[in-house]
Protein backbone atom coordinates (compact mmCIF):
# COMPACT_ATOMS: atom_id res chain seq x y z
CA UNK A 1 0.00 0.00 0.00
CA UNK A 2 1.45 3.30 -0.51
CA UNK A 3 0.86 6.17 1.59
CA UNK A 4 2.10 9.90 1.77
CA UNK A 5 3.30 10.66 5.52
CA UNK A 6 3.04 14.49 6.67
CA UNK A 7 5.44 16.13 8.30
CA UNK A 8 4.30 16.43 11.45
CA UNK A 9 3.77 12.93 11.78
CA UNK A 10 7.63 12.30 11.05
CA UNK A 11 8.27 14.85 13.60
CA UNK A 12 5.49 13.39 15.94
CA UNK A 13 8.11 9.86 16.03
CA UNK A 14 11.25 11.85 15.94
CA UNK A 15 10.89 14.11 18.71
CA UNK A 16 7.52 13.63 20.90
CA UNK A 17 8.19 9.53 21.33
CA UNK A 18 4.31 9.38 19.92
CA UNK A 19 3.66 5.81 19.61
CA UNK A 20 0.36 5.85 17.04
CA UNK A 21 3.31 8.07 14.46
CA UNK A 22 6.25 5.41 15.61
CA UNK A 23 3.83 2.50 14.35
CA UNK A 24 3.79 3.78 11.13
CA UNK A 25 7.41 3.14 10.38
CA UNK A 26 7.20 -0.10 11.57
CA UNK A 27 4.75 -1.32 8.94
CA UNK A 28 6.50 -3.86 6.40
CA UNK A 29 3.68 -3.36 3.96
CA UNK A 30 3.74 0.38 2.87
CA UNK A 31 5.20 2.10 0.74
CA UNK A 32 5.91 5.76 2.00
CA UNK A 33 5.92 8.43 -1.30
CA UNK A 34 7.34 11.86 -0.83
CA UNK A 35 8.48 14.37 -3.38
CA UNK A 36 11.25 17.11 -3.32
CA UNK A 37 9.12 19.91 -1.89
CA UNK A 38 8.15 17.57 1.16
CA UNK A 39 11.84 16.19 1.70
CA UNK A 40 12.47 20.26 1.64
CA UNK A 41 9.64 20.99 4.38
CA UNK A 42 11.12 17.83 6.12
CA UNK A 43 14.42 18.07 6.34
CA UNK A 44 13.50 21.82 7.24
CA UNK A 45 11.43 21.63 10.31
CA UNK A 46 13.49 18.64 11.13
CA UNK A 47 16.73 20.89 11.87
CA UNK A 48 14.77 23.86 13.68
CA UNK A 49 13.66 20.65 15.98
CA UNK A 50 16.87 19.60 16.26
CA UNK A 51 18.11 22.93 16.80
CA UNK A 52 15.45 23.68 19.76
CA UNK A 53 16.41 20.49 21.04
CA UNK A 54 20.22 20.86 21.39
CA UNK A 55 19.96 24.24 22.58
CA UNK A 56 17.69 23.06 25.69
CA UNK A 57 19.12 22.72 29.37
CA UNK A 58 20.60 19.25 29.35
CA UNK A 59 20.07 17.68 25.78
CA UNK A 60 20.80 13.86 25.69
CA UNK A 61 23.45 13.56 23.17
CA UNK A 62 22.51 9.60 22.93
CA UNK A 63 19.03 10.70 22.22
CA UNK A 64 20.07 13.27 19.44
CA UNK A 65 22.13 10.35 18.11
CA UNK A 66 19.39 8.34 17.72
CA UNK A 67 16.85 10.69 16.46
CA UNK A 68 19.29 11.57 13.61
CA UNK A 69 19.49 8.03 13.07
CA UNK A 70 15.66 7.37 13.05
CA UNK A 71 15.61 10.06 10.44
CA UNK A 72 18.04 8.61 7.91
CA UNK A 73 16.64 5.27 8.34
CA UNK A 74 13.08 7.24 7.44
CA UNK A 75 14.40 9.31 4.23
CA UNK A 76 16.63 5.96 3.09
CA UNK A 77 12.87 4.24 3.46
CA UNK A 78 10.59 7.07 1.18
CA UNK A 79 10.17 6.61 -2.73
CA UNK A 80 10.79 9.95 -3.89
CA UNK A 81 8.51 10.68 -6.93
CA UNK A 82 7.97 13.72 -9.30
CA UNK A 83 5.77 16.88 -8.35
CA UNK A 84 3.41 16.94 -11.13
CA UNK A 85 0.12 17.94 -9.85
CA UNK A 86 -0.65 21.68 -8.10
CA UNK A 87 -4.13 21.51 -6.17
CA UNK A 88 -4.78 24.56 -4.16
CA UNK A 89 -7.07 22.60 -2.00
CA UNK A 90 -5.59 23.47 1.56
CA UNK A 91 -7.31 26.82 1.89
CA UNK A 92 -6.01 27.42 5.25
CA UNK A 93 -2.34 26.07 5.04
CA UNK A 94 -1.26 26.04 1.43
CA UNK A 95 1.71 24.22 2.32
CA UNK A 96 -0.14 21.20 2.85
CA UNK A 97 -1.29 20.89 -0.64
CA UNK A 98 2.22 18.96 -1.43
CA UNK A 99 0.86 16.15 0.07
CA UNK A 100 -2.01 15.87 -1.50
CA UNK A 101 -0.02 16.67 -4.46
CA UNK A 102 2.15 13.42 -3.71
CA UNK A 103 -0.94 11.29 -3.27
CA UNK A 104 -2.57 11.92 -6.30
CA UNK A 105 0.99 11.79 -8.22
CA UNK A 106 1.50 8.61 -6.33
CA UNK A 107 -1.29 6.74 -6.31
CA UNK A 108 -1.29 6.59 -2.73
CA UNK A 109 -4.66 5.32 -1.03
CA UNK A 110 -3.88 7.31 2.39
CA UNK A 111 -2.23 10.64 3.86
CA UNK A 112 -1.69 10.09 7.14
CA UNK A 113 -1.63 13.52 8.87
CA UNK A 114 -2.06 15.43 12.40
CA UNK A 115 -3.52 18.08 10.57
CA UNK A 116 -6.44 16.20 9.97
CA UNK A 117 -9.15 19.15 10.09
CA UNK A 118 -7.19 21.50 7.95
CA UNK A 119 -7.77 18.31 5.22
CA UNK A 120 -10.61 17.25 6.24
CA UNK A 121 -13.62 17.11 3.18
CA UNK A 122 -10.78 17.12 0.08
CA UNK A 123 -11.55 13.15 -0.71
CA UNK A 124 -14.86 14.14 -2.90
CA UNK A 125 -12.76 17.15 -4.70
CA UNK A 126 -9.64 14.70 -5.18
CA UNK A 127 -12.52 11.86 -6.52
CA UNK A 128 -14.46 14.64 -8.48
CA UNK A 129 -11.12 16.22 -10.38
CA UNK A 130 -8.98 13.10 -10.49
CA UNK A 131 -10.97 10.22 -10.22
CA UNK A 132 -8.92 9.20 -7.32
CA UNK A 133 -9.74 8.00 -3.84
CA UNK A 134 -7.56 9.31 -1.27
CA UNK A 135 -8.37 8.86 2.60
CA UNK A 136 -7.22 11.43 5.32
CA UNK A 137 -6.06 9.75 8.57
CA UNK A 138 -4.72 10.34 12.04
CA UNK A 139 -1.86 8.03 13.02
CA UNK A 140 -3.76 6.59 15.38
CA UNK A 141 -6.66 5.72 13.08
CA UNK A 142 -4.46 3.99 10.56
CA UNK A 143 -2.96 1.80 12.73
CA UNK A 144 -6.14 0.81 14.57
CA UNK A 145 -7.52 0.25 10.80
CA UNK A 146 -4.37 -2.23 10.31
CA UNK A 147 -5.19 -3.98 13.15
Amino acid sequence: MRIVVDTNVIIGALFEDDGWCEAIFEQDDVEILANQEMLHELSVVFELHMIEYSSSKNPDMDRIKRIRREFKTILEDITIIPHNTRTTFCKSDHTDDIFVDCAIDGDAAIVITNNYMDLFGYESNIRKQFGKTVKFLRPREFIKERA
